[in-house]
């Protein structure tokens, strides 16, 4: 796979959760800055105006590069909030108010009680950083509405 069809892919369940989640999507323009060969970058833009770059880095797995796209996404979402406006997103459902969900890759096989997830090894997913439960595979995360 070409390194920004990977961007691309490695994108699409994070965007899934901001829409889950009720944010709106960034704009994404595909850069082509010198950092290494297969290195893809873009840059994403909110409504506002503001803009976050993000990379991809090629030489680690494909769901490292979405654990590590999501954490640049997290961080470009609280980055375009308004001064003073705070945004968890993911919000931990165990603990609502207080804290985003952060990114992990599932080590082993596990259950998630209440969920009914079952994640396998390697997958990219949301996890308390408090309770250290996952929550769903990032791409997974359900609808606002939903909850």
């Amino acid at each position: 796979m070409g390194a920004e069809k990977r961007l691309v892919a490695c994108l699409a369940p994070i965007l899934h959760d901001l829409a889950a989640a009720g944010l709106p999507p960034p704009e994404i323009w595909h850069e082509r800055w010198p950092l290494g060969p297969g290195a893809p970058t873009a840059t994403v833009h909110a409504a506002d105006g503001s803009a976050w770059n993000i990379r991809l880095p090629p030489e680690i797995a494909f769901p490292d590069q979405v654990a590590m796209l999501a954490d640049q996404i997290q961080e470009w979402v609280a980055a375009s909030r308004a001064a003073g406006e705070q945004v968890f997103w993911p919000a931990c459902p165990e603990h609502p108010g207080s804290h985003s969900l952060r990114t992990d890759v599932a080590l082993g096989c596990a259950s998630t009680p209440g969920i009914g997830l079952d994640t396998a090894a390697g997958r990219a997913v949301w996890r308390c950083p408090l309770s250290g439960r996952i929550v769903c595979a990032i791409g997974n995360l359900p609808s606002a509405k939903a909850r």
